[in-house]
């Protein structure tokens, strides 16, 4: 809505073309990023969005274990 601003990375990055409609809700975080940074539990409930070749990948920090946990994708395949 009006006044409301949404930030992506740190204030020297930027993103383009981000189009928003209706609600965007996370536990912690929703943010850019790439398959490098490792899963963590500074990370469970985040969510990312990053694009590699041809696929674009929107990403869940999510649990797998008392101490472990991964980035669960959804994976838009050859665009």
């Amino acid at each position: 809505g009006t006044g409301t601003t949404i930030n992506f990375g740190k204030p020297i990055s930027y993103v383009q073309n981000v189009y928003v409609q209706g609600k965007i809700q996370a536990n912690s975080s929703v943010r850019v990023g790439d398959n490098v940074a490792a899963a963590s539990s500074g990370d469970a409930g985040a969510i990312r969005y990053r694009v590699s070749g041809n696929n674009s990948y929107a990403d869940m920090c999510m649990r797998t274990g008392n101490t472990t946990y991964a980035w669960v994708n959804i994976v838009q395949n050859q665009w």
